[in-house]
C-alpha cells in the first residue's frame, strides 16, 4: 500500500495523499476545522512514540514496527501514527513521487508518499504528516489510496490537525470489496458523477428519495464489515467534483446486500432513526476492471489490464508514421476527456512509451474508449485493429 497527500492552492489545483486506490476533498469552514484541530490535540497526549527497526534493501531504508498491545503510537523517524488493534507488526517505506502520475490532473504533493504493508495485525487508522501551514487551506487536503498505478481511491479524511491528516486505515488485501454511496440533490446530474468516477463501475437501482438540508445522515447494512464515515451532514452541493458520502466494506464474496439510508433525529435528549431510503443492491462477481481476470464470451481470450496493454502495443507499432502522428494530435484534442500534454507526446518518441503514457493517464476503461474512437478518426477499421480492440469494446459495452 501506499499513501501521499495534495491540498487546494487555487480554484484547479489541489493537493493528495495516495495509497493504493482513491480521492476525497474536505470543504469544512474554518471554525469546523479549529475545533477538529483542538480534538486532536487532546488525542495527541495518547500517543506513544516508538524508535522503529531499520533494514536497508538495495540502498532504501525501511521501518519495520512491532507491537503487542493496541494504542495510537509515533514514528519518531517518519512522524506516521498507526492507530494499532491488539498485537502484530507493520513494515513501511517513504517512496519517491511519480510525478508522471499527476499529468492532467489538478493535483500536487502536500506531504510525504508512504509504501505500508501489515504482515500480521490490524491498523485501525492512519495518522499522515502533512507540510500545509495555513488553517483554511488544511480543509481541502485529501488523502489517496493507490492499488495500483491506474487504479485511485480517495479517502475521507476523519480529521485533520496542523500535522497530521488522519483516515481509517484502508483495507491493504484483496479479500474485500468497496461500495460507495453518494447523497446528491436533484440538481446534480447523473452523468456528471458518472463522467468523474469512470474508473469504477456504476450499479444501477432506482434512488427516489426526499433528504433534507443540512440533517445528519447513516447507512445500515448488516453485511458490511464496516462503514466511513458513521454519519454525514447532507449539505448543498455547488459545480466541481463530488465525492461519496460513504464509503462501505464487504467481503469479496459478497453478491447482494440490503442497504438503507437513515436520516438522525435528535428530540429532547432522545436520538432517534427514520429509514429515508432502502433498496436490494446487486453486486456482479468480477466487477474490478482493474484486479480480476475477464474472459470474453464464446473464446479463450484472457482479458484484462495487461492483455490491453499487449493489445495496444501491436495496434501503435501496425500504424503509419502519419497516423501515429495523427493519434497523438487526437489526445490532445479529445473534447470528451482530459487531454494528454503536447509536451509530454512529444517526449515520447518510442510507441511502448505511448502505450504506457495512455493507459496510466486514462487507465484501462477509459483508454480502451479513447483508442476505440480514434481508430475510427485515423482511419484504422481494419481487421488487425478492430480483432485486436475488440474483446476490449466488448467488455465495456461500447459496441453502439
Amino acid at each position: 500500500m501506499e499513501e501521499a497527500r495534495f491540498e487546494t492552492q487555487q480554484a484547479d489545483t489541489r493537493r493528495c495523499i495516495q495509497t493504493q486506490n482513491y480521492i476525497t476533498k474536505d470543504l469544512r469552514s474554518k471554525s469546523e476545522m479549529e475545533k477538529s484541530i483542538s480534538t486532536f490535540v487532546k488525542t495527541e497526549d495518547l500517543i506513544k512514540k516508538f524508535e522503529p527497526e531499520l533494514a536497508v534493501i538495495d540502498g532504501k531504508i525501511s521501518y519495520r514496527f512491532q507491537w503487542k498491545t493496541e494504542g495510537l503510537f509515533m514514528c519518531t523517524a517518519t512522524g506516521l501514527v498507526f492507530g494499532l488493534k491488539g498485537s502484530g507488526c507493520v513494515e513501511y517505506s517513504v517512496a519517491h513521487w511519480d510525478m508522471r502520475l499527476l499529468i492532467n490532473t489538478h493535483y500536487e504533493p502536500a506531504g510525504p508518499l508512504f509504501d505500508i504493508k501489515t504482515p500480521a495485525g490490524e491498523i485501525d487508522e492512519l495518522h499522515l504528516p502533512h507540510c500545509e501551514t495555513h488553517v483554511d487551506a488544511i480543509g481541502s487536503l485529501s488523502v489517496v489510496h493507490i492499488h495500483n498505478e491506474d487504479t485511485w481511491e480517495f479517502l475521507s479524511p476523519n480529521r485533520i490537525s496542523t500535522t497530521h491528516i488522519v483516515v481509517n486505515e484502508p483495507d491493504m488485501s484483496p479479500t474485500q470489496q468497496r461500495l460507495w454511496v453518494f447523497l446528491l440533490p436533484s440538481n446534480v446530474p447523473l452523468s456528471e458523477i458518472k463522467e468523474q468516477q469512470q474508473q469504477y463501475v456504476f450499479i444501477q437501482t432506482s434512488s427516489d428519495c426526499k433528504l433534507q438540508i443540512n440533517a445528519k445522515y447513516t447507512l445500515i447494512s448488516k453485511k458490511a464489515k464496516r462503514v466511513q464515515p458513521k454519519e454525514k451532514l447532507f449539505e448543498p452541493l455547488h459545480a466541481g467534483n463530488h465525492h461519496p458520502a460513504f464509503e462501505v466494506f464487504l467481503d469479496k464474496d459478497v453478491i447482494e446486500l440490503r442497504i438503507k439510508i437513515q436520516l438522525k433525529i435528535k428530540e429532547s435528549d432522545t436520538i432517534n432513526f427514520k429509514n429515508a431510503w432502502k433498496r436490494l443492491i446487486i453486486l456482479k462477481k468480477n466487477t474490478d476492471d482493474h484486479a480480476q481476470m475477464r474472459y470474453e464470451e464464446h473464446s479463450n481470450i484472457q482479458v484484462n489490464c495487461k492483455t490491453w496493454i499487449s493489445a495496444l502495443g501491436e495496434i501503435m507499432e501496425d500504424l503509419k508514421s502519419e497516423e501515429f502522428k495523427k493519434l497523438k494530435h487526437l489526445m490532445t484534442h479529445t473534447g470528451k476527456r482530459h487531454p494528454i500534454c503536447s509536451m509530454r507526446l512529444e517526449e515520447t518518441k518510442e510507441r511502448c512509451e505511448l502505450v504506457t503514457l495512455v493507459v496510466k493517464t486514462w487507465g484501462f476503461k477509459e483508454s480502451v474508449k479513447a483508442i476505440h474512437e480514434f481508430m475510427k478518426e485515423l482511419p484504422r477499421n481494419d481487421e488487425f485493429v478492430t480483432d485486436r480492440l475488440k474483446p476490449y469494446v466488448r467488455l465495456f459495452g461500447l459496441e453502439g
